[in-house]
C-alpha cells in the first residue's frame, strides 16, 4: 500500500491511528468487497457504541470521519476501496435509531457529523498556488471521486458541493493556471458522471435536495448570469454547452 505512505508522516491522535489501522487491516483482508464493507461498518459501529469506552460517540464519529477523509485523499479514484467505503457507509445509514441516546435527532441514517467534516474539508479546496504543492491536486481528485460516489449512493445532502465545483469550473472566469483548470474540469466531470440525474432533478425542482449552505450553492456564477433563475433547465443547458467548450480547451 505504497499510496498510503503519506499517512505515516501525519501525527494522528491515538484514537484516529487505531481507526486508520483498523481500516487498513480490513482493506488488506482477502475477502469479497461486500464482506469487507460489512466488516468496516460493524467496526465503526462498535467503535462508536462500545459501552465500556470513555470516548463519547460524537468524538468517535468525528475521529472516524477525519481518518476517512485523510485516507480517501490517498486512494486513486478508480480503486475498489472507494466503493468499499461507500458500501460500508450505506450499511451504517440503514441502521435504525440514534447514535446518541441523549439526542434522538442524532440518527445513524444521517451519518452524524460527516456532512460538517466534509464541508470543512471543502473550504480547503485547491486555489491558485496550490498546484505547486506535491500531490495537492491529485489528492483533491481522490476526495472528490469518493464524495461524488457517496452522494450518488444516496447521501444526497452533500450535492451542494457539486454546485460549488460547477460554479468554479463553468460559471466563473477561468484561472490562468492550466493545472488548476484541468483539476476543476476533472472534478466537474466526475460529479456529472456520478450524480447527473440528481443534478438534473435539482434544476427541475424549485425545492430540491439542497439543504446545507443553501444560499451559497443556489447562487449562479457570473458567466451564467446572477439575475437568471438558479434552478432551471436553462442553467443545466448552460453547463452542457460550457463544459463542451471548456473540455476542448484543456
Amino acid at each position: 500500500m505504497e499510496f498510503l505512505q503519506p499517512l505515516d508522516s501525519l501525527e494522528f491522535p491515538p484514537i484516529e491511528r487505531a481507526i486508520l489501522n483498523m481500516l487498513k487491516g480490513v482493506f488488506e483482508y482477502p475477502a469479497p468487497l461486500e464482506s469487507r464493507a460489512s466488516k468496516i461498518a460493524s467496526d465503526i459501529l462498535f467503535c462508536c457504541t462500545e459501552k465500556d469506552s470513555d470516548t463519547h460517540v460524537s468524538f468517535a464519529l468525528l475521529s472516524t470521519w477525519d481518518v476517512l477523509l485523510e485516507l480517501v485523499s490517498c486512494v486513486l479514484p478508480d480503486h475498489e476501496w472507494h466503493q468499499c467505503l461507500v458500501q460500508a457507509l450505506a450499511l451504517i445509514r440503514e441502521r435504525e435509531g440514534s447514535a446518541n441516546e441523549e439526542d434522538p435527532s442524532y440518527k445513524w441514517s444521517d451519518l452524524p457529523q460527516l456532512s460538517i467534516r466534509v464541508r470543512e474539508h471543502w473550504e480547503l479546496k485547491p486555489t491558485e498556488g496550490d498546484e505547486a504543492a506535491p500531490n495537492r491536486l491529485e489528492n483533491w481528485k481522490n476526495v472528490t471521486a469518493f464524495i461524488s460516489k457517496l452522494v450518488s449512493s444516496g447521501y444526497t445532502k452533500l450535492i451542494y458541493l457539486a454546485m460549488w465545483e460547477i460554479y468554479d469550473a463553468l460559471e466563473s472566469p477561468p484561472t490562468k493556471v492550466k493545472a488548476l483548470i484541468n483539476c476543476r474540469v476533472w472534478a466537474v466531470t466526475e460529479w456529472i458522471l456520478q450524480c447527473s440525474q440528481l443534478l438534473m432533478k435539482e434544476m427541475k425542482s424549485p425545492k430540491g435536495q439542497i439543504e446545507e449552505s443553501e444560499k451559497a450553492s443556489e447562487v449562479a456564477g457570473p458567466l451564467f448570469g446572477k439575475d437568471l433563475p438558479s434552478r432551471s433547465l436553462q442553467r443545466w443547458d448552460f453547463w452542457k454547452k460550457t463544459s463542451h467548450r471548456t473540455f476542448e480547451r484543456v
